[in-house]
Order: structure tokens, then C-alpha cells, then sequence
């Protein structure tokens, strides 16, 4: 976790930042869950496609310096 100070209620942020992975839905997709293709299927098209991962985004932001390590593996990998 980041230091804290009284701005920030001792949790080491201020703000947020929205962070989002967003699937364009094109013919192809539709095709791929039309026939119920696995998640790899779908996964390495997106991936084909350039689209980014949410886990991206994020890591990008921890590289930046926005957000901690910890913060962002208590996003990517908690169970809700």
C-alpha cells in the first residue's frame, strides 16, 4: 500500500482512475459465440485483434507510477 497522510485518509491515493477492457463485438465474435467457441478461441482472436487486456491497462499504470503492485493484484484477482 501507498504511505498515507490526513489528505487521503492514511490509504496513500487521492482520486480514482477508471480503467476499463472493452470488447468490440464485431461479426466475427458473433460467429465465435454463435458455434460457443472456448474462451481460448475467443481470447486469441481479441488478442489477434490488438485489442487490450485489462490486466494491461493496470500494469500499465503501476509502470507509471499511478497505482502500487498490491493494488493492482487486489483488482485483477479478487473474487467477488
Amino acid at each position: 500500500m501507498g504511505a498515507g497522510c490526513a489528505d487521503c485518509n492514511s490509504t496513500g491515493y487521492t482520486g480514482r482512475t477508471a480503467v476499463f477492457e472493452i470488447l468490440l463485438v464485431d461479426k466475427h465474435i458473433q460467429d465465435l459465440v454463435a458455434k460457443e467457441a472456448s474462451m481460448e478461441e475467443i481470447r486469441q482472436y481479441t488478442e489477434d485483434q490488438n485489442m487490450r487486456l485489462l490486466r494491461e491497462e493496470v500494469m500499465d499504470l503501476v509502470k507509471k507510477g499511478v497505482t502500487t503492485t498490491e493494488e493492482a493484484v487486489r483488482l485483477l484477482y479478487s473474487v467477488d
